[in-house]
């Protein structure tokens, strides 16, 4: 599969409202050796998205790509040896071809370089508008539901 040499996104030009969101065309995102480049099929809207636009989460630099959550299809494995070998790399079972969901600023564009531990592998079950949609909203109820049952296990006090 040829890459191409620039992308679209979607990027926050500074900090405001609705007028800050513009779409841009940049150059293919340089691929790092631990990682692993993502092809975007949907992104995920977080209302965190809305924090980093208004600049109550700050962004160091502008233009800043938007979105925090994506899902799409690895298109290059990382090329570092060490994390090829890893056996954690490996139970994720990575593969060119391969769906994931992705966490972290910068989600809306065409395609991606993360590092491999913010790529999660996703079933092939799971259609990949729905991993996107819930990724952020899913491990936020996950944290949520487990700080519930610590509490019930904790000794009441009357």
């Amino acid at each position: 599969m040829a890459l191409p040499d620039t992308i679209n996104a979607i990027v926050y030009t500074g900090v405001g409202g609705y007028e800050v969101i513009d779409k841009v065309t940049l150059p293919f995102p340089k691929q790092k050796p631990d990682e692993v480049v993502v092809k975007i099929v949907y992104g995920g809207v977080n209302t965190v998205d809305t924090y980093f636009r208004k600049g109550l989460y700050p962004i160091g630099s502008y233009p800043q790509v938007c979105g925090v959550e994506a899902s799409g299809i690895i298109v290059a494995l990382p090329t570092d040896e060490d994390v090829l070998n890893d056996k954690w790399f490996k139970l994720r079972g990575y593969k060119v071809g391969g769906k994931v969901i992705i966490n972290g600023l910068g989600a809306y564009a065409e395609y991606r370089s993360v590092p491999w531990t913010d790529a999660y592998p996703t079933p092939d079950a799971i259609p990949l508008d729905i991993a996107a949609a819930s990724w952020a909203h899913g491990a936020y109820a996950l944290e949520h539901l487990n700080a519930f049952i610590v509490i019930q296990d904790l000794p009441m006090q009357v």
